[in-house]
C-alpha cells in the first residue's frame, strides 16, 4: 500500500510539473514554488524536464530554455543541483556529436553557474559525462574543436590539485602542488 501511495504521488507531482511545461507557465518561480510544496516531487521534476528535453531535441532555444530553468532553480533548491548535470548528459546521449557541438555552448556560456551551483555536490556526474563525450570523439578526428573546448570545460571542473586520476597508493609519493 506505501509503494502505491508513493507511485500515485510520483505520478501527480510528474503530471503537475508536466502540465506547468506543456502550458508555457514553467517559470522558476512557479516550479520552485510547487517544488518547496511538495517535497518529494524533485524526481519527478527531474523526469518531466527530460521528457521535455527528448521532445524538443531539435529546438535549441526550446532546450536553451530548460537548461536556464534547470540552473536557475538549483540556485533556489539545492536538492535540485543533479537536474542541469542530467539535462547535460540526456542532451549528450541523443545528439550526435555534431549536435552536440551546437549544444555545447549552451553549457560552456552557464558553466561558472554550473561549477558554483551543480558541480560541487554532482561533479562526479558532469567529469563522467565529459569523459564519455571525450571518448566518443576519439573515434572522430573532425571534431576536434568539441573536444578541446570539453577539455577546457573538464580542466574547469577539476582544480590544478586535484589526484583523482591517481589510484590511491601513488596520491602519498606525489609532491604537494602549490
Amino acid at each position: 500500500n506505501y509503494t502505491h501511495e508513493m507511485g500515485s504521488s510520483f505520478l501527480t507531482n510528474f503530471l503537475e510539473i508536466n502540465g506547468l511545461f506543456e502550458s508555457n507557465s514553467a517559470s522558476v518561480q512557479r516550479v520552485s514554488d510547487y517544488l518547496k510544496n511538495n517535497t518529494d516531487a524533485r524526481g519527478a521534476f527531474e523526469m518531466s524536464v527530460k521528457q521535455q528535453i527528448r521532445k524538443h531535441l531539435s529546438n535549441i532555444a526550446k532546450i536553451e530554455e530548460l537548461l536556464n530553468l534547470t540552473i536557475e532553480i538549483s540556485k533556489v533548491d539545492e536538492e535540485c543541483f543533479e537536474v542541469p548535470i542530467s539535462v547535460f548528459g540526456e542532451l549528450s546521449d541523443h545528439l550526435t556529436l555534431r549536435e552536440t557541438e551546437k549544444i555545447f555552448h549552451l553549457f560552456e556560456a552557464r558553466s561558472q553557474d554550473l561549477l558554483k551551483y551543480c558541480a560541487p555536490k554532482g561533479r562526479r556526474s558532469l567529469i563522467r559525462i565529459v569523459v564519455d563525450l571525450l571518448k566518443r570523439l576519439m573515434i572522430s578526428p573532425s571534431q576536434s574543436t568539441l573536444k578541446g573546448r570539453l577539455q577546457v570545460f573538464l580542466a574547469s571542473l577539476l582544480p590544478l590539485s586535484d589526484r583523482t586520476g591517481f589510484p590511491k597508493e601513488f596520491k602519498s609519493d606525489l609532491p604537494e602542488v602549490s
